[in-house]
């Protein structure tokens, strides 16, 4: 966030299967900005079609190389795969521990001013 504010931009948001870091720091950056939920989840369920032979394979690797693992279909399937319920979980406890995203925000250090900063620098 800091870094986007200060205008550290284009910037890349990056992880292994494009959708758990990646999908939740995006939703993040998303609600900072006031985007609505159901958009954040339409944007975020694009990972779907990130499931390609290429991105398989290279995640099979990964799993075999980082944990000694050579994962079965369906795991690998869950291990790629995107729900709605993932992020929906997310800001479920998000509103349970902390209120809501604003408060979220706030004490992950994206206070009124930051946040403020965050989308002069993000929407023109």
């Amino acid at each position: 966030f800091e870094e986007a504010a200060q205008g550290g931009l284009p910037m890349l948001i990056h992880c292994t299967a494009g959708k758990d870091r990646t999908g939740y720091m995006v939703a993040m950056v998303l609600a900072a900005l006031r985007v609505e939920r159901e958009a954040i989840e339409a944007d975020y369920l694009l990972s779907a079609g990130r499931k390609t032979a290429t991105a398989r394979e290279a995640t099979r690797q990964l799993a075999l190389g980082h944990v000694g693992v050579d994962l079965a279909d369906d795991a690998l399937d869950a291990l790629m795969g995107v729900d709605a319920a993932y992020l929906a979980a997310s800001f479920a406890a998000i509103d349970h521990e902390f209120g809501g995203i604003d408060a979220y925000l706030g004490r992950v250090g994206l206070g009124p001013q930051r946040r403020a900063a965050l989308q002069a620098a993000l929407i023109h």
